[in-house]
């Protein structure tokens, strides 16, 4: 055999043992992308589920804070009216008027009681006519 005949030997070698890892290189990837494409199955039902389980709960929560929301506005409307009612009040209570009538209330209570304590005894009271 000549030079040229070990050359192209050599060469057909070569070219086999390259053929050989390009299949094996190829049937490695075909492998891994049937793994990565039933991790990739699992993952999306187990995602689909997790989604769906999230979404209850949120709804659920959702439910929950509209019921604080209404809450919480129920409560500021009545804080509100009370502060109204208290500023109110004060308004009513700290009128002129209203001290003047007050004052004169309270003296003629006074009065009224001084005279039950002072009034004698054995005398009978004014006579009032019964009602009913």
């Amino acid at each position: 055999m000549t030079w040229w005949g070990w050359l192209l030997v050599g060469f057909l070698v070569v070219l086999a043992a390259g053929l050989v890892l390009v299949g094996l290189t190829l049937r490695s990837l075909a492998r891994l992308a049937r793994d990565v494409a039933t991790g990739l199955d699992d993952l999306r039902r187990e995602t689909v589920t997790l989604l769906a389980d999230t979404r209850a709960a949120l709804s659920k929560e959702q439910g929950a804070n509209r019921k604080l929301d209404a809450l919480l506005d129920s409560a500021e409307s009545l804080t509100g009216t009370a502060d109204s009612a208290g500023r109110l009040a004060h308004k009513v209570l700290t009128h002129p008027f209203v001290k003047v009538a007050a004052f004169f209330t309270g003296t003629k209570r006074a009065a009224q009681r001084m005279r039950k304590v002072t009034a004698p005894k054995n005398r009978p009271g004014p006579k009032r006519p019964r009602r009913g």
